[in-house]
């Protein structure tokens, strides 16, 4: 039976599975969003999410260099944990394409919800005239 298991399998062994989220979330992070299927998408949501988390607390570095890729360096989680710094939690969002037309498979895009303080721009203020 499969209760209380969490995770999906992917038709791959351990080790590869593990390789393949460990690339996955790298190029993630560096690219900001992803087009992958559905599945895949959701697994990594569920992660990602844990690890930016973990981002927030510098005491983590060491950590979080272990399970992403090598050329993930620590600039790179400085600036995403800064730009998510508001969130306490959803720092990632699925949103689904459609089937691809080669296998059916369903296609999700996976991108990173940043703070949109920096990018906001002052609010125009409206005058009111007196004309009739």
């Amino acid at each position: 039976m499969k209760h209380k298991k969490i995770g999906r399998k992917f038709s791959r062994e351990k080790k590869q599975r593990e390789a393949m989220l460990k690339i996955m979330l790298g190029d993630l992070f560096m690219k900001r969003k992803m087009k992958t299927t559905l599945a895949k998408a959701k697994e990594l949501k569920m992660i990602g999410d844990k690890m930016i988390g973990q981002m927030k607390d510098p005491q983590t570095l060491r950590l979080l260099k272990s399970r992403l890729p090598r050329n993930i360096t620590p600039t790179i989680i400085r600036d995403l944990a800064a730009k998510t710094a508001s969130r306490n939690s959803g720092y990632l969002r699925v949103l689904k394409c459609g089937a691809r037309k080669s296998d059916s498979a369903q296609v999700a895009v996976i991108e990173i919800i940043e703070d949109a303080v920096s990018a906001a721009a002052p609010a125009k203020s409206e005058s009111v005239s007196g004309k009739k």
